[in-house]
């Protein structure tokens, strides 16, 4: 769903990290280059910044198809017994 335009991109990789915990070190790695881009004179790690976006990309994927086959999504249940 859509986000306010106020929410900072750390706002957002926390709400990302809340959706998909398994990519929650390429979400750090990939906030981190970002905010190393914009806010230091050497700029960030482009090839770091990549890798991790792939990253979360199959992850995303790998989670949906999850959803599909599954019909439902495995991780979110929890155990009560």
């Amino acid at each position: 769903r859509p986000q306010p335009v106020h929410v900072t991109a750390a706002e957002r990789a926390q709400t990302l990290k809340g959706l998909l915990p398994s990519a929650s070190a390429s979400i750090d790695s990939l906030l981190n280059e970002l905010q190393a881009e914009l806010f230091t004179p050497n700029g960030g790690n482009e090839a770091i910044a990549r890798r991790a976006a792939w990253d979360i990309l199959s992850k995303t994927v790998q989670s949906k198809l999850k959803i599909i086959i599954l019909g439902y999504n495995y991780e979110g249940i929890k155990e009560t017994s």
